[in-house]
């Protein structure tokens, strides 16, 4: 029998506590049999002032939106300096570490496929519910693959793939901190991703009210995107969901569509995709 969406967010945000706990002292457990709602086995703790480089470097990166630099810069730095030298560099991690593994880009590929046709079929029957007709529009797969070679990609891995799971490791050793350190890592980390999108919405001259209703959003769409990526066990996932989170590439022409009905469908598809998945075991068998 088909479980309710709110048992799995709870099992998703509960049952990683005591998985992560083993994870968090024994780094001697190298890619073993992968729980799912867990971080990586063997992840690697990096230094404080790992996590404070890749910060500084990454507010560095949105401030340049207001700086007349060219387009490329703000789109390599995130990795040139906050991945590369924070992460890699400083932080002395693994794209493993990161729930990176080159085995597990096949199936993140498929799940995007599955998932994108998945929003076609929904967005067709909103559509005709909405106007009695569905039409073929203009697809720009440019702007999907930017999201999925530089934006989403980039994101996932400093937001999801480093910060939640060393601010657990780092909030684990601290005693006042240790009993709610997922809980507190998981919020606080996803509240600095919605902020850092901060200098972007003010640099495209987002209404200043309209900023905590976007800023929510963003937050909530962070705690999502670590719900993808701890129950798929797979970053690549989360990237995919991400990228077609921002551009859905729907092939009818959908400018009736309200944004809040498309990102419904997209998360409706993306939820029901993974759900199915691990239910198929197709996100626990061994690929590395």
């Amino acid at each position: 029998m088909t479980k309710s969406l709110w048992f799995y967010l709870k099992n998703i945000f509960i049952n990683p506590v005591a998985a992560a706990e083993g994870i968090a002292t024994e780094k001697k457990q190298m890619a073993s049999t992968h729980q799912p709602g867990s971080f990586p086995d063997g992840l690697r703790e990096a230094s404080w002032l790992s996590i404070g480089i890749v910060l500084v470097f990454d507010l560095l990166s949105t401030l340049l939106l207001f700086a007349n630099v060219h387009p490329l810069v703000v789109v390599f730095l995130p990795w040139v300096l906050v991945i590369g030298v924070g992460i890699f560099l400083l932080g002395k991690l693994r794209f493993s570490d990161l729930g990176i593994f080159p085995a597990r880009i096949i199936p993140a590929i498929l799940c995007g496929l599955i998932i994108w046709c998945i929003i076609q079929l929904l967005a067709a029957a909103a559509l005709f519910f909405l106007q009695g007709k569905t039409s073929w529009g203009s697809v720009m797969p440019g702007y999907l693959v930017d999201q999925l070679l530089f934006f989403a990609i980039a994101e996932e891995s400093i937001y999801r793939g480093y910060l939640f799971p060393q601010l657990y490791l780092k909030l684990k050793r601290a005693r006042h901190f240790s009993a709610g350190a997922y809980w507190i890592a998981l919020f606080l980390s996803q509240a600095i991703f919605s902020l850092y999108h901060l200098p972007h919405r003010l640099a495209n001259n987002t209404p200043i009210e309209d900023l905590p209703f976007q800023l929510v959003l963003l937050w909530i769409s962070g705690l999502l995107l670590c719900y993808v990526y701890l129950r798929s066990q797979n970053l690549l996932v989360a990237v995919v969901v991400h990228a077609l989170g921002n551009a859905p590439s729907i092939i009818f022409s959908h400018t009736t569509l309200p944004w809040y009905v498309i990102t419904l469908i997209v998360w409706t598809a993306a939820i029901a995709v993974i759900e199915i998945g691990r239910r198929l075991s197709f996100f626990t068998r061994k690929a590395d």
